[in-house]
């Protein structure tokens, strides 16, 4: 059938149960070739089996419970057509300003991840730095008891020297001042 030469000009056509078993490109063929087959004012007669392959824009229903369709006038057809195309258009319009907007959407979550990427640098780097600085005042840390025990060594002997220095100073004023008894008693 799907070779076979087209026929024109039939007032009616029957094909009952048959369809169903052509795939869906082949039963799409097929109606086109009974569209072309059939006169204007021409009538289909299909099986039950074939009614979802009737939502065609072909062919309109007669009489849906017997199966009869009727080849839809190319000037419907056409009229049909400009509508579908016009929704599609418009459809497609705005899949467009979708594609669109989400392009936007998707550089300015780029443009964030860069940010991020650049922040996460920043805190990696200042992460290491406050890393060494740590282990400094670790290090600081450790050797702070060591200086505490210096310091105190040296106050004791600051303290020990500025006794000894006192003394000293006691001892000279009084001999500078004549206060002594000659043998250094006073």
């Amino acid at each position: 059938m799907k070779l076979d030469a087209p026929i024109s000009h039939l007032d009616l056509l029957v094909c009952r149960n048959t369809l169903m078993y052509f795939s869906l490109a082949t039963q799409t063929y097929t109606l086109s070739r009974f569209y072309f087959a059939l006169k204007d004012e021409g009538t289909l007669f299909l099986g039950r089996a074939e009614t979802p392959f009737t939502r065609s824009s072909l062919f309109a229903p007669v009489h849906l419970k017997h199966r009869l369709f009727s080849k839809v006038p190319i000037a419907i057809r056409h009229t049909q057509l400009r509508r579908i195309n016009t929704k599609v258009h418009r459809e497609f319009q705005e899949l467009e300003v979708d594609l669109n907007q989400s392009e936007l959407v998707y550089q300015e979550l780029h443009r964030s991840l860069e940010e991020l990427e650049a922040m996460n640098e920043e805190f990696h780097s200042c992460y290491e730095e406050l890393e060494i600085a740590n282990e400094e005042l670790k290090t600081l840390n450790d050797e702070i008891p060591v200086s505490i025990s210096i310091l105190q060594q040296f106050k004791d002997n600051f303290q020990k020297q500025d006794k000894g220095c006192k003394q000293l100073f006691i001892f000279n004023t009084i001999n500078s001042c004549g206060l002594t008894d000659g043998s250094g008693h006073h």
